[in-house]
């Protein structure tokens, strides 16, 4: 049975005797009403201001993954567009390789070996050097990630031979004046048609053909300035294309 008693219970006053013993002062604070607002208000506060510091955050994140994203894309997408015009250009010196100059070499009754080497300059040796170079760019690139793909040391390893175009540059004006004298002539002009035809060539004129490793030689600076665009300097190939670009200038 529950003794009763006619004492008024304290339970303030319980609760001091039980702590009597301990270090904590009795006399604790109170706190009141307002306290306790201020308290919930600053909380509050607070709260508000660090969820809208955590929010800046996520969106800064955001924001960043974002534009990390483009720069894959767009990297991507150069690194596809180099490796898509590199494969058409290696058409182009196939046709004049073997679509003409081959063919002029069988006819020495129209062409003497001075003239094939004035027309057609050292297309030869250029045409050599970028099938080995295509296929070291086509082994460079990744086809899953192609933002992740290696290609500036292939240009590095052939700085060399891209200074064939030098000559080939150099040769063009003397090209252009012996085509056009050529082309006066129905014989030659039959010629060069015919050999157009055979190889099922598209519709241009040998003299286009020639100006193609001009245009070539010229679009690869521009084709890794906008690549190194989109290279982060923590790119395995940033230094590469940093190189390449400064050699092909």
């Amino acid at each position: 049975m529950i003794p009763t008693t006619n004492h008024h219970f304290d339970p303030i006053q319980l609760r001091r005797k039980q702590c009597s013993s301990t270090l904590i002062d009795e006399d604790l604070p109170i706190i009141s009403n307002s306290n306790l607002n201020c308290f919930s208000s600053s909380s509050s506060s607070g709260f508000r201001s660090n969820s809208h510091s955590l929010s800046n955050q996520i969106l800064s994140t955001s924001d960043d993954v974002e534009i990390l994203n483009e720069n894959f894309i767009k990297r991507s997408n150069i690194i596809k567009e180099i490796y898509k015009t590199e494969y058409d250009y290696l058409g182009h010196l196939k046709n004049l390789v073997d679509g003409y100059l081959k063919k002029m070499r069988l006819r020495t009754d129209l062409f003497s070996e001075k003239q094939i080497e004035l027309l057609m300059g050292n297309i030869e040796e250029i045409y050599e050097f970028q099938q080995s170079f295509f296929q070291l760019l086509k082994l460079s690139i990744d086809d899953i990630h192609p933002h992740e793909s290696l290609i500036g040391k292939c240009f590095l390893l052939y700085k060399e031979e891209f200074k064939k175009y030098s000559d080939y540059c150099i040769n063009h004006p003397l090209s252009c004046l012996e085509l056009s004298e050529l082309e006066n002539n129905i014989i030659y002009r039959n010629f060069f048609e015919t050999c157009r035809l055979q190889a099922n060539m598209i519709e241009l004129k040998l003299e286009a053909f020639l100006l193609t490793p001009i245009q070539r030689i010229c679009q690869y600076p521009l084709q890794l300035n906008e690549l190194l665009k989109y290279t982060s300097y923590e790119h395995k190939d940033f230094n590469n294309i940093q190189q390449a670009l400064h050699t092909m200038r």
